[in-house]
């Protein structure tokens, strides 16, 4: 279990990113993040998410809040799926000041859920008769 957080400028570069992201990812160090876009970062998913990203990023700096699990691989290359949550922060006058990028590993709870899903689906098939 991990959770991360990234900030982005209002225009969605990367000014800031902690070690949990770094590391679930893969990425050795905040070099290969900080002054990039969000989605340019390499985040180890496809470009499909990578595009889900932008999109979550983009709407956030337009103020609104964005909230979705997004499935990509971990630095080792296992699966991971991440609650994704972007969100618009503001200073005092209302003015919009940054983004803010959290997530949070579900992996293993979404694992039980299919697991679960899978062995009552057996079940339901072997009481028909």
């Amino acid at each position: 279990m991990f959770q991360f957080t990234v900030l982005l400028s209002a225009d969605c570069t990367v000014l800031e990113i902690n070690q949990a992201a770094l590391f679930i990812c893969g990425l050795s160090s905040d070099t290969e993040v900080l002054g990039r876009k969000f989605w340019e970062v390499p985040w180890p998913a496809s470009q499909a998410v990578i595009d889900r990203l932008r999109q979550g990023a983009e709407a956030a700096a337009r103020g609104t809040f964005v909230r979705e699990e997004h499935e990509g691989y971990r630095g080792d290359g296992g699966r991971l799926i991440v609650d994704v949550s972007t969100k618009p922060a503001y200073d005092d006058a209302g003015n919009l000041i940054y983004v803010i990028a959290e997530g949070r590993d579900v992996t293993d709870r979404k694992l039980m859920e299919e697991s679960l899903g899978e062995s009552e689906e057996r079940f339901r098939s072997a009481m028909q008769f």
